[in-house]
């Protein structure tokens, strides 16, 4: 069997680390990849025939990060007619293990790594939040503090819009004052403000459009600007340019 590794260590301007805080090898079949110095979360977990390996393994331990696959189509067939669902021709594999992340602590039993379903056994996988726990999960609420038309300025002329400012409030039942909130706005616009397409695919190399905006702008005024400023952003990035000129206009010309 050939063993040949690979450094994944690099850095900006062109140059490259050291292979030890971020680096893959292979011996035959088998494949491990390591990350060291980098925040990597606390956890471990085995795979059956998930991701179209015969066997998965990983632990992160804080700093650092252990992967481990091995690709046995054989045994991974083999495998995945096992674990299968009972109505599936081809089954996701499963997937054993802990993490804790997202200040929650995440338990794998038996898990579908690609498929759930609310008829699945709650132990498949199980999820249980300190926080949750002792104060209740969180109810979220809206409510409108103002509502105004408003026009957006851009250099072909404005564009008239309704904003709306809301104040968004997360309460917990067994915690006595509001946990968490933030006032935020919305914009529709009457007419969308167009700017080119990212030209990336076939589907996006024409026109695009934004039709409303959505963001933490606590006053009207704030949101018009930040809606003017990300299409004049669209506009320069994707070679309109500064006096861009939508299709229709160019049309009525």
């Amino acid at each position: 069997m050939r063993f040949h590794w690979q450094n994944l260590n690099e850095k900006k301007l062109g140059k490259v680390g050291s292979p030890i805080r971020h680096g893959r090898c292979w011996w035959g079949a088998h494949c491990w990849e390591w990350v060291a110095f980098k925040w990597a979360g606390f956890g471990a977990q085995i795979g059956l025939a998930d991701y179209d390996n015969a066997l998965s393994a990983h632990v992160k331990l804080l700093f650092f990060a252990l992967y481990w696959h091995w690709g046995n189509h054989r045994l991974e067939y083999w495998l995945r007619d096992k674990v299968r669902r009972c109505d599936e021709k081809y089954g996701n594999g499963r997937t054993v293990g802990f993490s804790v992340h997202s200040g929650a602590l995440w338990i794998d039993l038996w898990n579908d790594p690609m498929e759930h379903r609310s008829k699945d056994p709650r132990w498949w996988h199980i999820h249980f939040d300190p926080i949750d726990f002792l104060f209740g999960g969180t109810k979220y609420e809206s409510k409108n503090i103002k509502t105004e038309r408003a026009v957006i300025p851009m250099p072909e002329g404005g564009y008239p819009c309704t904003v709306k400012v809301n104040e968004d409030t997360w309460r917990r039942p067994r915690w006595p004052f509001v946990w968490k909130r933030l006032i935020r706005s919305e914009i529709k616009l009457d007419t969308p403000i167009a700017h080119p397409g990212k030209g990336e695919n076939a589907y996006d190399c024409g026109e695009d459009a934004m039709h409303s905006l959505y963001g933490a702008y606590d006053n009207v005024l704030s949101a018009v600007m930040a809606a003017s400023e990300s299409v004049m952003r669209d506009r320069l990035r994707y070679g309109g340019g500064w006096n861009y000129i939508p299709e229709s206009l160019r049309t009525l010309k």
